[in-house]
């Protein structure tokens, strides 16, 4: 399956991908964090094809940190966004994953309770905040949209309370991160731990992808 964009967080996860997917690679497309990703894809090129890989939390039990996922559609309160089928396919047979639900939210659940009133809500088996905004925005553009993400946090740790490490934009908010890890020093260094495994399994899937005939 050939991939005309892929589309990845800013930061970390953007160069895990570029590291995994050797040139050259499809255009690709650096969003902010949460729903001012939709934003950015609005006044963005338009391709017949995007990819959208990153890092998810886990809500299913089963799941483990470094884990790659494949979404079938995406919850979004009432709304749900169905995913490319046949992209779907292609990832899900490249990634030796059946496809399943995600989560979108819009502000960061790191308690455990939260993630079992998730899943318990919406069947869900991951979560993101911004797959709902890329979901929508590139299907109203006319682009078939498939999504792949690694699980970066099990459904079973409590994470620092990260809620407004994000401003309005998407963009990371350094100073209160680092206050954020400062009151919960033993979660956040178990949270960047998790998130570097995820970052390093990330590249390998992009590469997998590549592999697959996504280049």
């Amino acid at each position: 399956m050939r991939f005309d964009a892929i589309v990845v967080p800013r930061g970390a996860e953007t160069r895990a991908v570029e590291a995994g997917w050797p040139a050259p690679r499809p255009l690709v497309l650096s969003v902010p964090a949460g729903s001012a990703a939709g934003d950015v894809l609005e006044r963005g090129p338009v391709a017949p094809t995007a990819l959208v890989l990153g890092l998810c939390g886990a809500l299913d039990p089963l799941l483990r940190v470094g884990d790659t996922v494949v979404y079938d559609r995406v919850i979004d309160g009432d709304d749900r966004f169905e995913l490319d089928a046949e992209m779907t396919g292609a990832c899900a047979v490249a990634c030796d994953r059946a496809p399943c639900n995600a989560a979108n939210v819009a502000r960061f659940i790191g308690a455990v309770a939260g993630k079992a009133a998730l899943r318990a809500a919406t069947g869900a088996a991951v979560v993101d905040m911004e797959g709902a905004a890329i979901a929508g925005t590139l299907a109203r553009r006319g682009v078939r949209v498939a999504m792949v993400r690694v699980v970066s946090d099990d459904a079973a740790t409590e994470l620092p309370n990260l809620n407004h490490v994000y401003d309005a934009r998407g963009a990371l908010r350094p100073a209160v991160l680092a206050f954020a890890f400062a009151r919960a020093p033993r979660r956040s260094a178990r949270f960047v731990a998790h998130a570097l495994q995820a970052l390093r399994a990330l590249r390998v899937t992009a590469a997998r992808l590549a592999l697959s005939g996504g280049d």
